[in-house]
């Protein structure tokens, strides 16, 4: 069964899919062969990091077309992703990275330092990546890494694996609890809340929350995914 985001891009591949438009820095556009090239190479480099199905992958930053990317990487070979909030403590962070069995954390170059300073306290993770900018020490830059791979989809032996996030809760009683669950949810349920909404074809989705909450990470999913709905969009973040 074909990728969703690969059957996608063979769909709309110069189709425009993402575009990141934060103050204060370039407006970066991404289509869906781009989108799909960059998710394909970033599964190839977890699964040389060793990265097996289930494994969870920590993902931190504001909103950008890196996070979306490993989003999707992290489905195409089966691995879990986890959203971590940026704005957590340094304790706070410590906690959700090593109580989630992460083996990588992925991270906008924003938080480098961030991730460099709990890095004594979360001994389950292998390797940190950075994106987008300058790499702490004992940390790797990921532009590098990609260049070596192939922009191909991933081929893994044995049936279809189901699509995992990990979400946390707030804390409010006690330490906060991750949740793992499908990413695939209940088409039918879906589909009403979709024809509700009233989406059309073409329709341009703006990403106005962070995605490591489940709602703006699920409607961007949505926008992005051909067969939940009669609707291909284009994500905005923001």
């Amino acid at each position: 069964m074909a990728d969703i985001l690969t059957d996608l891009a063979a769909q709309l591949g110069s189709k425009v899919a993402l575009i990141d438009d934060r103050p204060g820095g370039p407006i970066v556009k991404w289509t869906f062969a781009e989108l799909e090239a960059t998710a394909n190479r970033l599964a190839r480099v977890l699964l040389e990091l060793g990265v097996q199905p289930k494994d969870r992958v920590v993902s931190c930053g504001q909103n950008s077309c890196w996070l979306v990317a490993m989003s999707n990487a992290v489905r195409k070979i089966g691995a879990v992703g986890v959203p971590l909030n940026y704005r957590l403590t340094a304790e706070e962070a410590t906690y959700v990275v090593d109580n989630s069995d992460a083996v990588i954390v992925y991270a906008d170059a924003e938080f480098a330092d961030f991730f460099a300073k709990i890095r004594g306290e979360t001994p389950k993770v292998r390797e940190i990546l950075i994106f987008d900018g300058t790499a702490a020490d004992g940390q790797r830059r990921v532009e590098p890494l990609l260049h070596a791979q192939s922009p191909a989809p991933v081929e893994l032996a044995g049936p279809p694996l189901e699509p995992m996030t990990m979400i946390y809760t707030s804390g409010t009683t006690g330490k906060p609890k991750g949740a793992v669950r499908s990413t695939l949810g209940n088409p039918a349920q879906s589909a009403l809340l979709w024809a509700e909404i009233g989406y059309v074809r073409d329709d341009v989705y703006i990403t106005t929350g962070p995605l490591y909450h489940s709602g703006p990470g699920g409607f961007l999913a949505t926008a992005l995914c051909p067969d939940s709905l009669p609707v291909v969009s284009t994500a905005v973040t923001m």
